[in-house]
Formats: structure tokens, C-alpha cells, sequence
């Protein structure tokens, strides 16, 4: 806990510097293995697999490995999916709705490529049930 609140001072030190401040209502303390926060439209979630490959000894030499898993956060998505659906209901034509939909959805996969999600899949089954739907 004392590290934590040095490491703390330390960055509100070096943001004052930049002119900057942390603020307190969005700034917190956890513990990553017992909680997950979103950070950017990311939700990090650290989980801690018992295995043999990858081991590091913590906690009294318990053999552990610890993943952090990054996806989009739900609401991430959500809203991702609500301004598919928006374009979905504005656009007339099949051109339109690939010219529109393109960017957005180039955007979004380009930004969640970093995270270990499928989130592309999801995106890809939309744009199949869509080109279906153009099909008819």
C-alpha cells in the first residue's frame, strides 16, 4: 500500500509539471487479480491460471500464471452496434450502407486489435448477416 500512494505522488508530480492533475473521482487503487476496470473503452481483467507452462513463483512459492485478458468493454460494443444499426435505418441504398459502414467498422476493428477478444468475429457475422439481407 505505501508503494502504491509513492507511485501515486510521483505521477501527480509529473502531471503537475505538464499542467495536468489526476482526478480524484476517476482515480483509484485495486488490486488487478481481484478486479477488473475499464480503461479507454477496455475492460482489463488480470486471471491467475494454475499451469505448468509460464510459472513464476508468488505467495509463498505457489506456482502460478497470470493473464490479462483485454477486450471491449460492453458498452464499447453496444454502442458500436447501435451506430450499425442507425446507418442500417438511414441508408437507402447498398452503396450507401458500404460506404458509411466501412470507416466505422474499419475504426473499430483497428482499435480493438490490440485486445485478445474476437470481437472482429462479431463484427463478421454482422456484415455476413447484412450481406444476406442486401442479397434479397
Amino acid at each position: 500500500k505505501e508503494h502504491i500512494e509513492t507511485a501515486k505522488t510521483g505521477v501527480e508530480r509529473f502531471l503537475k509539471k505538464a499542467g495536468l492533475n489526476l482526478k480524484e473521482s476517476k482515480t483509484r487503487v485495486l488490486h488487478s487479480l481481484k478486479e477488473k476496470f475499464i480503461f479507454l473503452g477496455m475492460e482489463f481483467n488480470q486471471i491467475e491460471l494454475r499451469s505448468k507452462y509460464k510459472v513464476r513463483k508468488i505467495n509463498r512459492g505457489a506456482k502460478t500464471s497470470v493473464f490479462c485478458r483485454i477486450i471491449p468493454s460492453k458498452k464499447m460494443e453496444e454502442r458500436h452496434f447501435e451506430s450499425i444499426r442507425k446507418i442500417l435505418k438511414e441508408c437507402v441504398s447498398t452503396r450507401q450502407i458500404v460506404t458509411r459502414l466501412n470507416p466505422i467498422t474499419r475504426g473499430f476493428i483497428n482499435y480493438a486489435q490490440y485486445s485478445n477478444a474476437r470481437t472482429s468475429g462479431k463484427i463478421g457475422k454482422w456484415c455476413m448477416r447484412l450481406y444476406k439481407m442486401l442479397e434479397n
